[in-house]
């Protein structure tokens, strides 16, 4: 598997893998997705040297450089449990700056990609309520910097959020600790 930058040539396969899973993951207009490619928020799983899957993400959340954001993660459906997720998430955090040290994401309560998040050591840390109240999303958390030789630090988490479909600010609570 390759993992590189997104390019505008890349559009129709993006596209393409959003719609099939919109329900999922969203969906950007061309021109939000376009931006995304250009600023090179966009990194694209190759398989035989074709597209197979991409994330979305940016080094910055809520203006905060010591926090990283997962915005949309999709794999083709004939892709799948070949690690190319995983390959994707890693070739991100591989290429954000020192400074930052969570990696955050939203991601609906009730998609089995909850398991995958876990499986890469995300933990989910705070809830918000979905568009329409019609679904939870779960906010995941991954430290960086955690070594397993002690107590992770607690991680950041946004008071509210404002944005996506929704556009109306969106109140965050924060999950009790697990134990």
């Amino acid at each position: 598997m390759l993992v590189r930058p997104a390019v505008s040539g890349d559009w129709t396969f993006l596209d393409h893998l959003q719609r099939l899973h919109h329900h999922a993951i969203g969906f950007l207009s061309r021109a939000a997705l376009g931006e995304a490619i250009d600023r090179g928020r966009v990194l694209l799983a190759l398989e035989n040297d074709t597209p197979a899957g991409y994330l979305y993400a940016a080094p910055r959340y809520h203006r905060r450089a010591d926090v990283a954001v997962i915005y949309q993660a999709a794999v083709s459906f004939d892709a799948r449990r070949r690690h190319l997720g995983t390959g994707l998430v890693r070739a991100f955090a591989d290429r954000l700056p020192v400074t930052v040290g969570q990696v955050s994401l939203w991601c609906a309560a009730d998609l089995e990609a909850g398991g995958f998040w876990s499986a890469l050591g995300f933990a989910p840390v705070a809830t918000r309520a979905g568009a329409r109240n019609k679904r939870t999303h779960v906010f995941w958390c991954c430290n960086l910097r955690y070594t397993g030789s002690g107590p992770a630090e607690a991680f950041w988490v946004p008071e509210a959020t404002r944005g996506g479909v929704v556009r109306a600010t969106r109140a965050v609570t924060r999950l009790a600790p697990a134990g």
